[in-house]
């Protein structure tokens, strides 16, 4: 999705060549690109032969701006040269990237802390067994970024399920971290709710029904705001929830149409 950046003159998001068809619409064919806030002075960051990485997605801004940071698909020279999603650093106009994750397995999704010392991620754990939807072993992560060596430091698992945990984010006081979970690979499509976990540990439901809530963002006020689909064949929404469960409002709605 868009990233607006800290100064709020300019965004992120991805976007892939014109002429493919919608199933390779995907982020082995994804670009990014930065614009200003109003759409204009499009510039290609990243394009899809740099860096000889297979994919890539998840961008985001650091707090203070100067750098972007992303998953990526690359062959891990550490892992018998086998594509594995490893988590990189790169400066604001994503050049000189740095992979800042270091045990071989699936990384996704990163986001900084709104103070920059902590990265939230969703990532495999060590020994996960072979499966066919490795992604329902995805828990959240939360380590330190060592700013010296641009390395990931006392990296903690949050989460510890047979489900799929994904897409966090810090609430704004960055004790929080509100990220969607679903119970199985094919769940991802009917049904994935919201939960919130502490740096503690302990965790609390958000909103929890028959809908798929996922791409959470947080206001300084504690609401989360998330990407809402009511049942399997419901249309996409915009609602808003606070951190404890209450409020629940759609706030955009396609079905509806203001005259």
């Amino acid at each position: 999705g868009l990233k607006v950046c800290p100064d709020k003159k300019k965004f992120i998001c991805y976007r892939s060549p014109k002429g493919l068809i919608i199933k390779d619409n995907n982020s082995k064919n994804a670009e990014l690109w930065l614009f200003n806030i109003d759409g204009s002075n499009g510039q290609k960051l990243i394009a899809l032969s740099d860096y000889k990485w297979r994919s890539h997605n998840s961008a985001s801004w650091s707090p203070d701006g100067k750098r972007l940071l992303m998953a990526a698909e690359i062959s891990d020279a550490s892992d018998f040269n086998k594509y594995q999603w490893h988590l990189f650093l790169t400066d604001s106009l994503g050049k000189d990237p740095v992979q800042i994750s270091g045990r071989s397995t699936m990384f996704a999704e990163p986001a900084f802390s709104p103070n920059g010392q902590y990265i939230a991620y969703s990532a495999l754990s060590e020994g996960t067994p072979y499966s066919l939807c490795p992604s329902k072993f995805m828990e959240i992560y939360v380590a330190q970024l060592d700013s010296t060596n641009l390395k990931l430091k006392n990296e903690r698992k949050l989460t510890s399920n047979d489900f799929w945990d994904g897409n966090p984010c810090f609430t704004s006081d960055g004790q929080d971290i509100v990220y969607s979970i679903a119970p199985g690979c094919l769940n991802q499509v009917e049904y994935m709710d919201l939960q919130l976990v502490s740096l503690s540990g302990k965790i609390y439901d958000v909103k929890t029904d028959k809908s798929v809530k996922t791409n959470a963002s947080t206001v300084s006020d504690g609401t989360v705001y998330f990407q809402y689909r009511p049942g399997l064949t419901g249309n996409s929404c915009i609602a808003r929830v606070e951190t404890d469960g209450d409020n629940f409002t759609i706030i955009i709605n396609p079905q509806i149409v203001e005259e």
